[in-house]
């Protein structure tokens, strides 16, 4: 999640956001946006993408 906004995330989070990503089949400009989310409200950011990847790997990745 490089950028002049860098924000740190731990590799779950990376790993969560990463699932969503693909799952969802953001484009690159989708993609930029929703790291623009997580960078303006990382708190919320971490729950949110943690339970969307927690129910992505109980009903399995359609990637």
């Amino acid at each position: 999640m490089g950028n002049s906004n860098a924000v740190t995330v731990t590799r779950e989070f990376r790993a969560d956001f990463e699932l969503v990503v693909k799952s969802y089949g953001l484009t690159d400009t989708e993609v930029e946006e929703a790291k623009a989310a997580v960078r303006a409200d990382l708190d919320n950011a971490i729950p949110c993408y943690k339970s969307i990847a927690q129910q992505i790997r109980e009903i399995g990745c359609p990637c």
